[in-house]
């Protein structure tokens, strides 16, 4: 019984945690599918991969003692941010499985854009006790596709992402090449780095 109140109440705790997982206000700009910006302060919001309760909403404010407004993805265009570790990044909605999201742009190489983000992903164990951690997902567009192709996965492993690089990378040998010996997904980008021979 103890334990299943346990259970209860850190699914409940994380329920709220997931919709409310924020990054840190940063400096940023705010610019708006219907043509408006908004300088001051910027939270992005981190998406769930399993427990969520409404829309993640990019929150801004004039400064932090003003009032928070929150935006739906479809109502944005695109975000800077400025921190002090990245310096000046860039977030843009783009479409994955029919639907938008919003995801820091990367890196342009010749026609391909490499989208990554952090996504939560929540767990639970043996005990029934839920913990969450967090993930990178990648994704890559070429110029005039309509939606981004997933390379790596919150959620799966290195296979998986090495699918996904001989299929999209089908006619780029040197990016599956570069692929092969990767085993940790935080060398994916310098793998995909290989497409300049491509282009």
């Amino acid at each position: 019984m103890v334990l299943r109140l346990t259970s209860l109440f850190a699914l409940l705790v994380l329920s709220l945690q997931s919709y409310s997982q924020e990054a840190e206000w940063l400096s940023g700009e705010l610019h708006l599918v219907n043509g408006s910006l908004k300088k001051g302060q910027v939270k992005i919001p981190q998406p769930t991969k399993s427990i969520r309760i409404g829309a993640n909403k990019v929150a801004f404010r004039a400064n932090k003692d003003a009032k928070t407004t929150r935006f739906k993805d479809h109502e944005i265009a695109f975000v800077y941010l400025t921190s002090r570790t990245d310096g000046t990044v860039k977030y843009v909605n783009i479409i994955v499985d029919k639907k938008l999201a919003l995801f820091r742009e990367v890196e342009t190489i010749g026609d391909l854009t490499i989208y990554a983000r952090s996504m939560q992903v929540n767990h639970a164990s043996t005990v029934g006790v839920w913990f969450s951690s967090n993930f990178n997902e990648i994704y890559v567009q070429r110029e005039g596709e309509k939606q981004a192709s997933e390379l790596v996965s919150a959620t799966r492993g290195l296979n998986y992402f090495r699918k996904n690089v001989n299929a999209y990378f089908s006619n780029c040998n040197s990016v599956v090449m570069a692929s092969e010996p990767i085993e940790k997904k935080e060398d994916v980008l310098s793998a995909l780095q290989y497409y300049k021979n491509c282009i």
